[in-house]
């Protein structure tokens, strides 16, 4: 799958961080990474993210916060969010209505969230002329 899909990856730990980035730059796409929620608010601010993986613990304020302050700046985002975290018994959607994956996930797993909302990215910016809605 050749793309230009940007996922925003977010995770406190730096290896985690650099694991997903390698394996998400093996199925074809850019990956833009953040340590806490300043950076994911500074990164869909500045650059057009297609899909948020973000893990539910990051630093600098609780998920629904940083879910609502991200929508806000870009509402096209709203249904391209994956969250990850530790949570035992985790079905398929968050409160959000966004895809969670509960820790420890597997890369066959992750991949297939990713690939199902690449094709609704790429759906949504070829209905805007190749341009990502910021908003």
């Amino acid at each position: 799958m050749k793309t230009s899909l940007v996922v925003l990856v977010a995770d406190e730990e730096s290896a985690i961080r650099d694991l997903l980035k390698d394996y998400l730059s093996e199925l074809d796409l850019r990956v833009i990474l953040a340590a806490n929620a300043a950076e994911v608010l500074r990164a869909v601010r500045e650059h057009r993210v297609d899909i948020v993986l973000i893990d539910l613990h990051l630093p600098g304020t609780d998920a629904p916060t940083l879910f609502a302050e991200a929508v806000k700046l870009r509402p096209d985002l709203r249904q391209r969010f994956i969250f990850t975290g530790p949570i035992a018994g985790a079905k398929s959607r968050t409160e959000f209505g966004s895809m969670l994956l509960a820790k420890p996930f597997r890369f066959e797993d992750l991949g297939n969230a990713i690939l199902a909302l690449c094709d609704r990215a790429a759906n949504k910016r070829s209905q805007s002329g190749g341009q990502a809605s910021q908003g």
